[in-house]
């Protein structure tokens, strides 16, 4: 079976619920790991990243990274 339409291997989409409250932008990085951000991240190779280090904290993993690329959603 595929593991794409079995729904025990299926991961869950990063969803605005997911934000925490005192943060603005949430994404998905290549691995599924999902960030919160306060400031808008931009996309480098591998991850997105905060400019001069702005807040970010990691709020899950084994999110759905098929298209992580386009995963950064705002509240």
């Amino acid at each position: 079976m595929d593991k794409n339409s079995d729904p025990l291997f299926r991961r869950p989409p990063l969803q605005t619920k997911h934000i925490p409250k005192d943060y603005n932008f949430a994404a998905v990085d290549k691995t599924g790991t999902a960030y919160a951000y306060k400031n808008k991240p931009h996309l480098d190779e591998f991850q997105w990243k905060t400019n001069n280090n702005s807040q970010f904290k990691v709020i899950g993993f084994n999110f759905d990274n098929s298209n992580w690329t386009n995963s950064l959603i705002s509240k």
